[in-house]
């Protein structure tokens, strides 16, 4: 069975689990009249929406690329996921007034060992419920289904709150149903933010997948010709589709014909081995020339001066035109501002040769 069909199914089976949850919860919060119950209800509703959500987008993202979507349909992931987050925003905030309301106004809670048993039941189907995501998230490496699996387990956490306030309720004069049914949503608030944001992330275009990253430049330096590799580019089009660039680093004196068929090789490796697709461009790099190395070991030393976190790439020396050409890589986090870098590096005194050079942020 493919990641599709095995995707549609797990969405298919939570959309099964989460709506007989949640009608059952609706129907004994509105009996009981119990506001945490119901706003427990509308956590499990969610549950329903994402579920559907994570059957439909494997169903969209699982389509062939066309002319229309060369790179594929693999987006469509975060999309649904950004839906069904601002649906979750909208009944948080519905259902965190009305516990406010209950709190302020409080009203008797109709209980009974019935009600308190079948909501124990659904402590225990979203216990098996999170341990079948969780086995399915490994076989699928979807963002969807683990994020349906931290769900299955934080909503572990909310029942048993459920619970505790349905129990307890008639034994106290505290608000406990209006104040665990605000922490239920203000709980389910949070994590439709969250959820948001990831999306919104992975849509823009966020940061790189650290290990995807590591194991491509890993699999690139494997090639014993291979001086170095930066500038990694990778663009995220849905799980398991990642599309990028890469510079590598030769030695200058490689024939065309050599060079052309180490960079095929790493572009073939790189798919085979880490899945991704890469474009890699080629950067001579002269390693027999003595003045050329001495004007790389001096570089290297200045920029150390002004921070060890300083690199460089794309080291170009043009005797003839008598200029330096480099790529000066900084850190996002560095402290040091891009004004302070760039005067500290013009100072550098290269003799009879011209700095031309960019700052790179990494």
């Amino acid at each position: 069975m493919n990641r599709t069909k095995k995707g549609i199914i797990t969405g298919i089976a939570g959309t099964i689990f989460n709506l007989v949850l949640a009608v059952g919860k609706l129907i004994i919060g509105i009996i009981s009249g119990s506001v945490s119950v119901q706003s427990d209800a509308v956590n499990n509703f969610g549950d329903v929406a994402s579920s559907v959500a994570v059957a439909f987008s494997f169903a969209i993202s699982g389509k062939k690329a066309d002319k229309d979507h060369p790179y594929g349909h693999g987006r469509f992931e975060y999309v649904a996921g950004f839906i069904l987050a601002a649906v979750i925003i909208v009944a948080a905030v519905e259902f965190t007034i009305s516990s406010i309301k209950k709190i302020i106004a409080p009203s008797p809670i109709m209980t009974s060992p019935l009600f308190f048993g079948l909501i124990a039941a659904g402590v225990a189907v979203k216990i098996l419920m999170g341990i079948f995501y969780h086995i399915n998230a490994k076989k699928l490496n979807s963002p969807a289904v683990r994020a349906a699996r931290d769900d299955s387990f934080q909503d572990v956490l909310i029942s048993s709150a459920t619970l505790i306030s349905l129990g307890t309720a008639n034994f106290t004069r505290i608000p406990l149903d209006g104040i665990i049914g605000a922490i239920i949503s203000l709980f389910i608030l949070f994590n439709g933010i969250r959820l948001i944001k990831a999306t919104i992330d992975k849509i823009l275009g966020g940061k790189h997948n650290k290990a995807l990253s590591s194991k491509i430049m890993s699999e690139i330096m494997e090639q014993p010709e291979i001086l170095g590799a930066h500038d990694l580019l990778l663009h995220d089009y849905g799980p398991d589709n990642s599309i990028g660039s890469v510079h590598v680093e030769l030695p200058s004196d490689l024939s065309l014909n050599d060079a052309h068929r180490i960079i095929n090789q790493i572009e073939k490796n790189v798919a085979n081995n880490c899945g991704a697709e890469i474009v890699a461009h080629l950067d001579p790099v002269d390693i027999n020339d003595s003045e050329t190395k001495q004007i790389r070991k001096f570089m290297r030393k200045k920029l150390e001066e002004i921070s060890p976190a300083l690199s460089f790439h794309d080291f170009r020396v043009d005797k003839k035109l008598k200029i330096i050409s480099v790529d000066i890589v900084v850190p996002y986090d560095l402290e040091i501002s891009e004004s302070v870098i760039t005067e500290r590096v013009k100072g550098i005194d290269f003799g009879e040769y011209k700095l031309e050079f960019i700052i790179d942020y990494v």
